[in-house]
C-alpha cells in the first residue's frame, strides 16, 4: 500500500509484511543508497532506511522469541551495529528537541566483552540539548559492560540488565535513569 499501513485483512497484512523488505530494498537501488531522503531525523542517505528498517526486525524477532520463551541469538557485529545506530537515532532526536537522556555533564559507557568485539565502546556524554556520544573508551560515571546483545537487549528494555552478563561498573542510579529517559 502506498501509505506505508497494512491491509486490514489477515492474508494482505501477511503478504504486506513479508514483501516490504524487497519493497525497501528495491526502493534505495531504485534511487540510489547515496542519495538523499526524508527521515524522521532529517535528510539523511536512502541506505539509513535499510540500516533502521534492519534493526527494526532484529529487536521485533527478539520480542517474538521472549514472548514464546524461545533463544535469541544475534550474532555480535549486528547487535554492536544496533546499539551504534540506536544511539546515533537518539542523538538525532535529542538534538532535534526530545529531552536528554543523561543529565549535563554525566557519562555512561557501553563495553562489548565478545572476544572479537573487545574494542566495542560506546560512550555516552550528557548535555543540556541532548547527548553525544564516540565510539571510544572515554572515563564515565558509569560503564555497564556484557555481550553485545545483552547490551542491545538491555538499551532497549528487552531484558533488565541484572538478568542478563551485564556487570555495572560506577553510578548504577544512572542506568535506571537513563532507562526512564530513553525512548523504547
Amino acid at each position: 500500500m502506498s501509505d506505508g499501513k497494512p491491509p486490514a485483512d489477515v492474508p494482505g497484512a501477511i503478504r504486506w509484511l513479508s514483501q516490504s523488505p524487497q519493497v525497501l530494498l528495491a526502493a534505495v537501488e531504485a534511487i540510489g543508497p547515496g542519495s538523499e531522503v526524508s527521515t524522521f531525523v532529517g535528510p539523511r542517505p536512502a541506505a539509513w532506511w535499510t540500516r533502521r528498517r534492519l534493526h527494526e526486525a532484529t529487536v521485533h524477532r527478539a520480542d517474538a522469541a521472549i514472548a514464546l520463551g524461545a533463544p535469541y541469538e544475534l550474532s555480535a557485529e549486528l547487535a554492536a551495529d544496533g546499539i551504534s545506530e540506536w544511539l546515533e537515532r537518539l542523538a538525532d532526536e535529542q538534538a532535534l528537541g526530545r529531552p536528554p537522556s543523561l543529565p549535563a555533564g554525566t557519562s555512561l559507557a557501553l563495553r562489548a566483552t565478545d572476544r572479537h568485539l573487545a574494542d566495542s565502546v560506546w560512550t555516552v556524554f550528557g548535555g543540556a540539548t541532548g547527548v553525544r556520544w564516540v565510539g571510544r573508551p572515554g572515563i564515565a560515571d558509569l560503564t555497564v559492560s556484557g555481550p553485545a546483545t545483552d547490551l542491545l537487549l538491555a538499551l532497549l528494555r528487552r531484558h533488565p540488565a541484572e538478568d542478563t552478563g551485564i556487570s555495572m561498573q560506577g553510578d548504577t542510579a544512572l542506568w535506571h535513569s537513563w532507562l526512564a529517559l530513553t525512548p523504547l
